[in-house]
């Protein structure tokens, strides 16, 4: 089932894609800030909740996603909370809906509540990110870029490659560049970037 799902999913976000490159690039606020809107993922791993001998879901992780626009930003809407446990999705609760005009350009921010974070909490960012790219392609908005704590940018980023739909260039020689959807990773505070590509097949 949770296959069907995925599939699902994956081919809602392909098909989106392909519109999303057909209606060309997405509007910006101005050239230092090329996005309109971003969608903050605050992570937090949870101390003791299903911690008991056997079982299979500790620990878990809870994420807190928000989004505000850029000629706002401190007006924040609360979006989803999505729970994990042993670095899998077990819930999710949506507060609003992804009130965003479409073709508006989206910032992914990863937040960790507590510094250093559970190395669990990298697997729910990475994992977030996914789910919020799925939610952006679906409203026809590009993810311009995803930034990530310069701290947690190798363990998140080496999280997310292992996704088999993206690939950096190089991963990718075997298929081109131009199949791909571009993602730029970025670091905050600066210092480090990636490109990396969701590739539809």
């Amino acid at each position: 089932m949770m296959l069907k799902q995925t599939t699902l999913v994956f081919g809602a976000l392909t098909a989106c894609m392909s519109l999303l490159l057909c209606h060309g690039p997405a509007r910006s606020t101005s050239q230092d800030m090329p996005y309109d809107w971003t969608v903050e993922v605050n992570t937090q791993q949870l101390e003791r909740q299903f911690d008991y001998p056997g079982s299979t879901i500790a620990p878990v992780v809870k994420t807190e996603l928000q989004y505000y626009s850029m000629a706002a930003p401190e007006n924040k809407t609360k979006y989803e909370h999505i729970w994990y446990g042993n670095g899998k999705p077990l819930g999710l609760e949506r507060l609003h809906r992804l009130d965003i005009t479409q073709g508006d350009g989206i910032s992914i921010r990863i937040v960790h509540k507590h510094n250093p974070p559970a190395y669990d909490e990298h697997k729910a960012a990475a994992n977030a990110i996914l789910r919020v790219l799925v939610d952006a392609y679906l409203n026809r908005s590009p993810v311009v870029s995803v930034r990530l704590p310069l701290a947690s940018f190798d363990t998140i980023a080496g999280q997310l490659r292992t996704n088999p739909r993206i690939n950096t260039a190089a991963d990718g020689a075997d298929r081109t560049v131009d199949s791909g959807v571009p993602i730029f990773v970025q670091s905050e505070p600066a210092g480090r970037t990636l490109q990396l590509y969701y590739f539809q097949s």
